[in-house]
């Protein structure tokens, strides 16, 4: 049986750098909706209760060494403090559990107790059939967005910098193989959303999503004037041998999603 039914929460998931934390900012400024920092608590394959789940909440990524550890800091957007948390993770019997129980902490500290919460975790994407299997008709929402720009950034490294372009192509098939995965099981509990669209033309796309996920998008309060409608070109990172290795690995996915071979064009001079 599930563990959570009140007030279905959605989670918002895919590959990191395809504006997912935009796509939040934006769903924040409904009046009945509310949204931590990123949480990561389905992201990891370690059973949860032990040492290995634990750790990842108090260390420091190999990718961000020299820095706070990470989820510390959005624990402290979030009001939560780390004995707070480790309290939580003591008393907590599962993940569901646990995310109940920091969600309802977060909103109480807020002052957003009383509204709908949702999570935007991207590569909780790899905990997205255990979230079905522990919520009541979880929805999620996948942002996805051509694989040249989002390896460009994540080599760039500005937020979150990947260990090799390998890994940076597989952050994003991993996440649109698993989400397609999920979709054809469960195509009415899922919404893709593709950034191109979002960006040039972002009321209707979210408008679209609002009627998804059963929420008045009139409710909102986000000027739709600041979303960026240009980004950074690829080919200014991407070396042409770069952009092979991409294309063989995400080939058939960039296919499937329109990404064809007219944007993959020699890098600039």
């Amino acid at each position: 049986m599930p563990v959570s039914e009140e007030k279905t929460p959605f989670f918002i998931v895919g590959a990191p750098r395809a504006g997912t934390t935009l796509l939040r900012e934006i769903l924040r400024t409904h009046s009945e909706l509310c949204c931590p920092a990123e949480t990561h608590f389905f992201r990891w394959g370690h059973p949860f209760g032990g040492n290995a789940f634990r750790d990842q909440y108090f260390t420091v990524p190999s990718n961000l060494a020299g820095t706070e550890p990470i989820y510390r800091l959005h624990r402290a957007l979030d009001g939560v403090g780390d004995d707070e948390f480790s309290v939580l993770l003591d008393q907590a019997k599962t993940r569901a559990g646990l995310q109940d129980a920091y969600f309802a902490l977060y909103q109480k500290r807020n002052g957003l107790e009383g509204k709908r919460w949702f999570d935007k975790s991207p590569q909780n994407v790899y905990g997205i059939f255990l979230l079905n299997a522990l919520y009541k008709r979880p929805q999620f929402i996948h942002l996805v967005r051509n694989p040249l720009d989002v390896v460009a950034s994540l080599m760039v490294g500005e937020i979150l910098r990947a260990d090799g372009l390998i890994e940076a192509c597989n952050y994003w098939l991993e996440a649109v193989a698993i989400f397609n995965q999920f979709k054809a099981a469960w195509p009415a509990q899922s919404f893709e959303l593709k950034f191109e669209r979002f960006a040039k033309h972002p009321r209707g796309a979210i408008e679209d999503l609002m009627l998804f996920i059963g929420e008045d998008a009139a409710r909102l309060g986000f000027d739709y004037g600041w979303v960026r409608r240009d980004w950074r070109d690829y080919r200014t990172v991407l070396s042409t041998s770069d952009i092979a290795t991409i294309r063989a690995v995400c080939g058939d996915w960039m296919r499937h999603y329109g990404y064809s071979a007219a944007r993959v064009l020699a890098p600039t001079a």
